[in-house]
């Protein structure tokens, strides 16, 4: 009898709508859940494509930028053996090669006689030619480059310089 006492209180308003508020509680609830859920794999989805796409563009300029430097190897090998032995050609073809290929700085060449060959792109702008043979009493000189690749001025001397050395050579 206390039930039904109880229930005869509340108030037929209250008795219709809360199972309608609930409900609709309930249905906001499992579909913010979802929303939520569905955006999380969505986001995921956008990050891991993007991710992929990054890479793929990240390997293909190492591998862009790698095949210079190969070309620019295979091209300078190539023209060193058809001129051994003439410092002017090769100080000439490394400049040349500097022209062509941007992304390069420096490039050099040494022999077995301690003998260096090289041209590098200046920070300032500009470039240099480096030379180091029996010419030039072993000694390591850096000589500035007009713009049409011709020699200008010597700018720096090592006595000390021995590309044999130095750790490309070994």
């Amino acid at each position: 009898m206390t039930q039904a006492r109880t229930s005869a209180h509340l108030p037929l308003r209250l008795v219709l709508i809360a199972p309608f508020v609930g409900l609709v509680f309930l249905a906001v609830a499992a579909v913010g859940s979802l929303s939520f859920r569905n955006g999380q794999i969505a986001v995921h989805q956008v990050a891991e494509t993007l991710h992929d796409q990054i890479s793929d563009r990240l390997t293909e300029h190492l591998r862009s930028y790698l095949d210079r430097s190969h070309l620019a190897n295979q091209t300078s090998s190539n023209f060193l053996r058809q001129h051994p032995g003439n410092p002017t050609a090769i100080t000439q073809f490394f400049w040349r090669q500097l022209q062509v290929f941007p992304a390069l700085n420096t490039i050099y060449y040494g022999t077995s006689a301690g003998e260096q060959f090289s041209a590098r792109r200046e920070r300032g702008g500009g470039y240099s030619i480096g030379i180091r043979q029996a010419a030039t009493n072993w000694q390591y000189r850096r000589y500035r480059v007009r713009l049409n690749g011709q020699i200008s001025q010597l700018f720096n001397t090592d006595p000390k310089f021995d590309p044999r050395r130095r750790p490309w050579y070994q």
